[in-house]
C-alpha cells in the first residue's frame, strides 16, 4: 500500500466552469404558498445558487481545508483520500470515521481536538476520516 501526502488544488478552470453552470441553472416555477412542503423552498435555493455562483470564496475554503493533513492511499487499484491526525499521549486509540453521501468529513468536526488528550480527558485518538467515493476530495472526482 502506497500512502502519500496531498494538497488540495482545484483548477481555476473547474471553478469557473462550476460558477458558469450555477449561473445558468433554471429553476421550475413554484406553487403559491408551497414553501418547504414539496422539497426545498425555491427562493432559498435561488439565493443559495446566487451565493455559490458569485460570492463563495473557494480559494479561502481550499486554504482552510489544506490546514488539515491530507493523504492519499493506493490499495490495489483503488485510491482513497483521507485526513489523519496522530493522537497524543501514551496510548492513543485508533478512531476511523466515515461519512455518507452526500456529505463530507468536515461534518465530523475534524480538528486537532480529536487527537488531543484534553478532548476526552482520559484518552486520545489517532484520528482518520476518509472522503467518500465521488466526494469533493475523493481521488476519483
Amino acid at each position: 500500500m502506497l500512502i502519500e501526502p496531498v494538497t488540495l488544488d482545484f483548477p481555476q478552470a473547474d471553478l469557473d466552469d462550476l460558477r458558469e453552470r450555477l449561473a445558468r441553472t433554471r429553476l421550475p416555477g413554484t406553487l403559491p404558498g408551497q414553501g418547504w412542503s414539496e422539497g426545498m423552498d425555491l427562493d432559498v435555493l435561488s439565493d443559495l445558487l446566487g451565493y455559490w455562483a458569485t460570492t463563495f470564496d473557494w480559494p479561502a475554503q481550499q486554504a482552510r481545508l489544506n490546514e488539515l493533513p491530507h493523504y492519499q492511499a493506493t490499495i490495489g487499484e483503488q485510491r482513497i483520500h483521507f485526513i489523519h491526525q496522530p493522537g497524543t499521549g501514551p496510548a492513543p486509540l485508533p478512531l476511523v470515521l466515515s461519512h455518507g453521501w452526500p456529505g463530507s468529513f468536515l461534518e465530523m468536526g475534524t480538528s486537532p481536538r480529536w487527537s488531543s488528550r484534553s478532548c476526552w480527558r482520559r484518552i486520545s485518538a489517532h484520528f482518520s476520516a476518509r472522503c467518500a467515493k465521488g466526494g469533493i476530495c475523493s481521488a476519483d472526482r
